[in-house]
């Protein structure tokens, strides 16, 4: 059932539609005057009521009549109200329809607020049914509305709304330049951008090369209270902007974002032992044993078993700050790889009871997290290419994720070792250290590949995270030993992969040579 108050709002307005709609069924009319009396508080016998309309499935119901008048209404009051509890349960093809209908750009003008819902629409139906044409449409939207917000210089805080959807419009698709050009449009027209729209600004920033404005707003993070996961903004020590000597400081750096994120940055720490008298890495579990036998004497500390109050240290950071602190630009962000090692014992553990073959032995990563963004997945199906390919040996390193279609495999069966054995980060680095080359989309696989140095051959999607600012060279952004393969389309794997796996063809013969 929808909420209390939202559904007496609804209930409300829903009889003022009749007015234009004539075609509704005598069951329309009945759910209707059942849930008005339940709302009103004035039926004999509200349990029973309440009973009927739950067996009634109002919900359902009121989804289905508000697309009868996104399809026959004409009324735009009516439209407009269909829409929005469309659009509140989730329909967005439907409250697509209800608003665009006689649609006359000349609304961006006199009511920006409809057109920025709108295009609130098209931004969740791309997320739940992620259809690219439906979004490209809503581009289209956006890009008429930009042109009119610019020739009639619309007010900012009328028109800030729908520049800020055109941000994520384009970023969606991996337009990359578009999205800063939007941003840069309203810093350039005195916005008012809240710290965490100057901090996505930043990013944006960042993904364009655009170091001048990245190091500039990029410092707005500090007004972002949302991101401060473990209250390090309220233990009394300030941030390291990397304006401060820390020279006989202690600075402990805060991980964020994904595993893959901080084994990224874990790159940067020997640049910070020559500024602090002593650095201190707070991580995630997983990542600890692995980093614990640093080079560098860094200390790591699990987030589980960090407190504050016996914890000493002067200054803190957060790790995806650390390039703005470091005030880095397209050459300095480079790290190269090799900065972590496996452990020695674990790699020959794992060489005995796996490795010991003279086959290729190619390691898989086809996803991250089970969480993680669906535009940084493959499903299996798309690799068996890899099915036809002699002398080589599977091995898939995603942590927690079941061989879901390894039985399609008929002549080389994946061997799924760190579902089944790896208990760290520790044991898969020694997995990965043991294999040939790495096949991997954008994660943290994929990372402690690069970090360690290992041949490796990126898959990225169109939309790739803004970190990964250049991907147009034969390396990747930050490591040497990662070759990106970059999709021409959103979600259109089949020549990304086919060429990924040529590589690997090349590989298996110059090793039968």
């Amino acid at each position: 059932m929808l909420h209390i108050f939202r559904l007496k709002y609804y209930l409300d307005n829903l009889y003022d539609l009749y007015r234009d709609y004539d075609k509704y069924s005598r069951e329309d009319e009945y759910i209707l005057d059942l849930a008005t009396r339940y709302i009103q508080c004035r039926p004999e016998n509200p349990e029973g009521l309440m009973t009927e309309l739950k067996g009634r499935s109002f919900d359902s119901w009121l989804i289905k009549f508000c697309e009868k008048i996104a399809e026959q209404v004409k009324s735009t009051d009516a439209r407009y109200l269909a829409a929005d509890i469309l659009g509140q349960r989730e329909q967005y093809r439907s409250a697509i329809k209800a608003l665009k209908v006689n649609y006359d750009f000349d609304k961006c003008k006199e009511y920006p607020e409809q057109v920025a819902r709108l295009l609130d629409y098209y931004l969740g139906a791309f997320g739940k049914y992620r259809d690219i044409e439906l979004h490209k449409e809503g581009i289209k939207i956006f890009e008429e509305c930009f042109k009119l917000i610019k020739k009639h210089k619309i007010r900012p805080d009328l028109s800030k709304h729908i520049l800020i959807n055109g941000t994520y419009l384009y970023s969606s698709l991996g337009l990359r330049k578009r999205t800063h050009a939007i941003y840069k449009y309203m810093i350039d027209n005195n916005y008012y951008l809240s710290p965490a729209e100057l901090t996505n600004f930043s990013f944006c920033c960042w993904e364009n090369k655009d170091w001048e404005n990245f190091h500039k707003f990029h410092i707005c993070r500090c007004n972002k209270r949302g991101y401060d996961y473990f209250g390090l903004i309220y233990s009394g020590r300030p941030m390291w902007t990397g304006n401060e000597d820390i020279s006989d400081k202690t600075l402990l750096v805060q991980f964020e974002q994904g595993l893959g994120d901080n084994i990224l940055m874990f790159g940067y720490m020997e640049r910070l032992t020559k500024l602090a008298k002593k650095v201190i890495f707070m991580c995630e579990p997983e990542l600890a044993p692995l980093l614990k036998d640093n080079k560098w004497g860094i200390k790591i500390v699990p987030f589980e078993h960090l407190k504050f109050n016996k914890l000493r240290f002067d200054y803190w950071i957060e790790s995806m700050s650390i390039p703005n602190a470091l005030k880095l630009d397209t050459e300095s962000m480079r790290l190269g790889g090799g900065y972590i090692e496996a452990n020695s014992k674990l790699v020959q553990k794992y060489k005995k009871k796996y490795f010991n073959n003279d086959n290729l032995k190619v390691g898989v990563a086809y996803r991250g997290h089970a969480n993680g963004q669906l535009s940084r997945q493959v499903n299996t199906e798309q690799l068996l290419e890899l099915d036809n390919i002699e002398g080589i040996s599977i091995y898939y390193l995603d942590m927690g994720i079941a061989n879901a279609c390894g039985n399609k495999f008929k002549n080389n069966k994946p061997i799924n070792i760190v579902k089944d054995t790896a208990k760290s980060f520790a044991d898969t680095a020694a997995i990965i250290e043991n294999c040939d080359i790495i096949l991997s989309t954008d994660n943290g696989l994929l990372n402690l590949a690069g970090a360690m140095g290992k041949r490796t051959l990126g898959l990225f999607n169109t939309d790739y995270h803004f970190r990964w600012y250049d991907l147009n060279k034969k390396d990747c952004s930050y490591y040497d030993s990662v070759r990106p393969f970059v999709n021409k389309e959103l979600d259109n794997w089949d020549k990304t992969i086919s060429d990924a796996i040529g590589e690997i063809k090349k590989y298996v013969r110059r090793k039968q040579r």
